[in-house]
C-alpha cells in the first residue's frame, strides 16, 4: 500500500489531550478539515488574492464543533519549521487573517503546550476551561445581574465607582476566580492538613501567594505571581508587601520567589508587518489591526497564564515543605 501517515507524533498527542477533555461532552473534534468547509465563502471579499488561494487549498489541524457541527474554535500545532521557514510563516499569517475575518478563535500551540504541569497539559487545561465556561458562565452572569437588579439605590452606589461597577460583579472575573488550575485546591488542602499551614501569619510557619502583575511584549503575554514562606508573627498587626517581598519587620523570611508563565497571545495577520510596528498605529493608518487576539471563550491566554503561574506558586510552597519541613 502506498499510504501516508495522517498525523505526526505531536499532532497525535494534541488530539489525545483534546479528546480526553471533550469525550464526555457534546463537543466534537475533527482533524484536517479544509478551511473552505469550516469558514463561509463570504469572508473572501475581505481577503487578498493570495489569502483567497490559501482559503481554497489549506486545512485546519483541528476544529472543535458543538453538537450541531457548528465550528467553535480551531487549533493549530506549530512545529519547529513554523519558526524558521519563511514560506511556512506566510501560510500561518494567512490562516490567522482568515480566522480574524471570520471571527473564529484560533489557538496556536507548540510542544510547550503539550508539556504537563504535574498531570495536566496546558492544552488540556485550555479545553477544560472552555468546557467549564459552557457549563457555568451563564449561571454566574445571571446571578450577578439578578443581584444588581435587586439592590436598593444606596446599595448600588456602594458597588459603583466613577460609573464603573466593582470587579466583583464582572462575570468574567468571577468565572476566572471560581475555575483555577484544577490541582490548586488539592495543594492547598495538603498544606493545611499535612503541615497545618494557611495564608495568614502564625507563631510558626506560614506562607503567602500573591499576584504580581502581567506584561505583553512582542506578541507574548506574561503573568507573574510571587510566593513567600515565613516564620513568626510581627508585633505590628499590619502585613505589607512591596514588589512581591515582605517589608514588615519582625518576621523571618525563609524563601521568596517570583513565578512567570508566558504564552503566545497575538497572532500576526499582515504578511509584511515590521517587528517594530505598533499595532494601534498601523490600524489608524491602514484601517486593519495587524494582529489577532484569538480568545477561546473561558480560556483567554492572559487568564490561562495567570492560573498556571498561581498554581505553580502554590506547588512551590508545598514542595519546599515536603523537602525541608521537619515535624
Amino acid at each position: 500500500m502506498k499510504t501516508k501517515k495522517i498525523s505526526n507524533t505531536s499532532e497525535i498527542l494534541t488530539y489525545n489531550e483534546i479528546y480526553a477533555e471533550l469525550r464526555e461532552t457534546e463537543y466534537v473534534i475533527y482533524q484536517k478539515l479544509p478551511i473552505a468547509d469550516v469558514i463561509d465563502t463570504s469572508v473572501k471579499q475581505f481577503l487578498t488574492k493570495k489569502e483567497k488561494n490559501f482559503y481554497e487549498k489549506s486545512h485546519f489541524d483541528f476544529v472543535i464543533t458543538d453538537k450541531h457541527h457548528n465550528p467553535v474554535f480551531a487549533i493549530e500545532f506549530d512545529g519547529p519549521y513554523h519558526q524558521i521557514k519563511e514560506e511556512v510563516r506566510l501560510r500561518d499569517v494567512r490562516k490567522n487573517r482568515i480566522c480574524q475575518v471570520a471571527e473564529l478563535p484560533l489557538l496556536r500551540i507548540t510542544d510547550l503546550e503539550l508539556e504537563k504541569v504535574d498531570s495536566i497539559s496546558i492544552v488540556r487545561f485550555i479545553v477544560y476551561r472552555f468546557i467549564k465556561w459552557t457549563q457555568n458562565y451563564d449561571k454566574i452572569k445571571n446571578e450577578l445581574e439578578n443581584e444588581l437588579a435587586n439592590m436598593s439605590a444606596e446599595e448600588y452606589k456602594m458597588v459603583v465607582t466613577d460609573r464603573f461597577i466593582d470587579v466583583g460583579y464582572n462575570p468574567d472575573y468571577i468565572f476566572h476566580i471560581e475555575h483555577p488550575f484544577p490541582l490548586k485546591e488539592g495543594v492547598i488542602t495538603e498544606l493545611k492538613k499535612q503541615y497545618q499551614l494557611e495564608e495568614k501569619p502564625s507563631d510558626s510557619y506560614w506562607y503567602s501567594v500573591n499576584r504580581y502583575g502581567s506584561s505583553f511584549t512582542n506578541g507574548f503575554h506574561s503573568a507573574s505571581y510571587t510566593y513567600g514562606i515565613y516564620k513568626g508573627k510581627s508585633p505590628n498587626s499590619t502585613i505589607s508587601f512591596k514588589k512581591g517581598k515582605l517589608i514588615t519587620e519582625g518576621i523571618e523570611v525563609i524563601k521568596e520567589e517570583k513565578i512567570n508563565f508566558v504564552m503566545k497571545y497575538a497572532l500576526v495577520t499582515i504578511e509584511n508587518i515590521n517587528s517594530n510596528t505598533i499595532p494601534i498605529q498601523y490600524k489608524s493608518t491602514y484601517g486593519i489591526l495587524p494582529i489577532y487576539y484569538s480568545d477561546i471563550p473561558g480560556a483567554s491566554i492572559p487568564d490561562i497564564c495567570e492560573a498556571i503561574a498561581e498554581y505553580v506558586s502554590y506547588k512551590k510552597v508545598l514542595t519546599w515543605f515536603q523537602q525541608n519541613y521537619d515535624n
